[in-house]
């Protein structure tokens, strides 16, 4: 893992990016037109490394870690675990991994589909689209061994 992370600091690097990235905020906020509020992270609310967003986390500690968030939905990746969990009525989901996925081979992510049809329910939970909001955790195939080469050709072809 360590020689991954030196690699890919090397690589940011050379082509000027670590500045950039090391300039990003720590969180992104939207508030959808319905009043749903999200809230992106890497690990949690107010913390880049520690516990963050899986399946197997006890309630009460994801709870903790959402606490004060001001949010209706904290979507965090840090664990590499894909999650969708409902704590306290704030929706957390993890997207999985592409880079190092659970599953070896299986490149997860993520799509949301906010909408503010109800259906026949007049009062969906907390009044927000986000509560039928599709967000299915997905995996797809991805070969092991031909991506690594696709990023060392390409760096290795860009200007310096």
């Amino acid at each position: 893992m360590a020689a991954g992370i030196g690699w890919a600091r090397g690589v940011l690097c050379q082509a000027g990016l670590l500045g950039t990235l090391t300039s990003l905020p720590g969180e992104l906020r939207l508030d959808l037109a319905d009043g749903t509020r999200v809230l992106g992270v890497h690990a949690s609310p107010g913390a880049d490394d520690g516990p963050g967003i899986e399946p197997g986390l006890p309630d009460q500690q994801l709870g903790a870690l959402l606490a004060g968030c001001a949010a209706d939905v904290v979507i965090g990746g840090h664990t590499h675990r894909a999650a969708d969990r409902v704590i306290g009525g704030i929706r957390a989901l993890n997207p999985g991994s592409a880079g190092i996925p659970e599953h070896p081979g299986q490149a997860g992510w993520l799509l949301l589909e906010f909408t503010d049809d109800h259906g026949d329910d007049p009062e969906p939970a907390n009044g927000r689209g986000w509560s039928t909001g599709q967000c299915p955790s997905t995996s797809m195939p991805w070969s092991v061994t031909s991506a690594p080469a696709c990023t060392r050709t390409r760096s290795s072809s860009s200007p310096s």
